[in-house]
């Protein structure tokens, strides 16, 4: 945007009021999903209802599930060169000293950082210390009032950060990041190196699993012999949608056992570039689902259809006993629920 007179010109409103209205949106959203969870965390289904549930589903119901993929990987991230480093955090200091001189932090978030809060101007709702990075929970909980910390680096890159509000053991902050960046150089030395250590591993001089443990930075796989889990399942299954691109185009195109030439990819915590060699350890291909090989699927989707009846009963419930008024603005929208509009 290029200054907050921009930003207020794009919005056509004040900084104040578009730093008040996505507050309250948040705050709203965040309501609703930890109400919405509360309604139907003691929502649960035994193995004999699963059975049931998929002997009852007709034949053009029972769902098909898509080709999945297992895979191991040996992942390799590019060294940030100290240069590179220190420019981002002399940025990062630079805009602190405009933001305690009088800019507005949100619209220097919304300017500068690489976050995906950086459209909201940086904030990210109320947060506990586990649902934070250590380093960015130890800066955030240390904050008083509206000051502003120095540096912080995390996982993600390098931040300032702005303390909004505290609620008990939570804190509502925005904040501005900003991450190095891989020079060609560097990548082309990660590149090389999982070239020959692919090769090594063809030629039969060391294991995948031993070369994952010994040279994989990869902390969530290298111990398991580069195994990839879904966070989604916890399984080491994945369908194309759950893959990074890259990787999905990869394993589309390998046979059982292959190891992969070097490619770059997406690390799923950081968002960071890394550079990856994967082996393909299983295809299943799509296919009806059945109890022997897809039980969790079909418990999941069972569970999901449980839950939506509860929480359809909770809200029929409120609406026989809530007085609701809906503005003349919305009286004509497709409501997800009936019987709002009385």
């Amino acid at each position: 945007f290029g200054s907050e007179r921009a930003v207020e010109n794009f919005f056509k409103k004040p900084i104040a009021d578009i730093r008040a209205e996505m507050r309250q949106v948040i705050r709203d959203q965040l309501m609703s999903s930890q109400m919405q969870n509360k309604i139907v965390q003691d929502v649960t289904v035994t193995p004999s209802e699963v059975r049931q549930f998929y002997r009852n589903l007709p034949e053009e119901e029972i769902p098909t599930i898509p080709t999945q993929y297992e895979y191991a990987q040996i992942t390799l991230r590019p060294e940030i060169s100290l240069e590179e480093d220190n420019r981002v955090k002399a940025e990062l200091r630079e805009l602190k000293r405009r933001i305690e001189e009088g800019t507005s932090f949100a619209a220097m978030a919304v300017m500068y950082s690489e976050g995906p809060s950086a459209n909201i101007g940086g904030e990210i709702g109320f947060q506990g210390r586990a649902q934070l990075d250590p380093e960015y929970a130890a800066a955030a909980f240390n904050l008083k009032g509206d000051r502003i910390s120095n540096v912080v680096k995390s996982q993600f890159g390098y931040h300032i950060i702005q303390l909004i509000d505290r609620r008990g053991d939570k804190v509502n902050t925005r904040h501005i990041l900003m991450t190095p960046k891989i020079s060609i150089e560097a990548k082309e030395q990660a590149m090389n190196r999982l070239d020959s250590l692919a090769n090594l591993i063809r030629r039969g001089e060391i294991s995948f699993a031993d070369a994952a443990a010994r040279f994989s930075n990869d902390k969530n796989t290298r111990n398991n012999g580069g195994l990839a889990i879904n966070p989604s399942t916890l399984s080491s299954k994945f369908t194309v949608e759950q893959l990074d691109g890259n990787i999905s185009k990869v394993l589309s195109t390998m046979r059982i056992g292959e190891i992969s030439d070097p490619f770059e990819s997406i690390d799923q915590e950081s968002r960071q570039p890394v550079f990856k060699i994967v082996k393909l350890i299983d295809k299943i291909d799509s296919h009806k689902a059945n109890l022997q090989n897809d039980y969790q699927q079909l418990a999941d989707l069972f569970l999901a259809q449980k839950r939506q009846k509860v929480l359809e009963k909770w809200i029929s419930d409120k609406q026989a006993q809530t007085y609701i008024r809906i503005d003349n603005t919305y009286a004509n929208c497709n409501f997800e629920f009936d019987n709002w509009i009385k």
